[in-house]
């Protein structure tokens, strides 16, 4: 496994780039490297690593510089519809 570097103007730029899309606690994208889709995701509390899921063909890391200051507090995508929220009952269960 391999650590790659990329760099970008700015969140949106990367976001941009790699169609990212919201996933609760952490973002889904296209991975950088195989550039499968929705096949890497970082979390939005450390946007500065990207992973790909896809272990056995890929399974990169990319290492993420922004050229402008980020605040991933202030981060606002668009939800995915095609997954749903946990209920209360699904959540206590856990």
């Amino acid at each position: 496994m391999e650590t790659n570097r990329r760099s970008y103007l700015s969140i949106d730029d990367l976001f941009e780039a790699l169609n990212a899309k919201d996933r609760g606690r952490y973002i889904v994208m296209d991975c950088p490297c195989c550039e499968v889709k929705n096949a890497a995701f970082s979390y939005k509390k450390n946007l500065n690593f990207i992973s790909c899921n896809r272990q056995n063909e890929c399974g990169e890391t990319t290492l993420v510089t922004f050229e402008k200051e980020i605040d991933s507090s202030k981060i606002k995508l668009e939800e995915d519809t095609h997954t749903t929220p946990l209920s209360v009952e699904k959540t206590k269960k856990k």
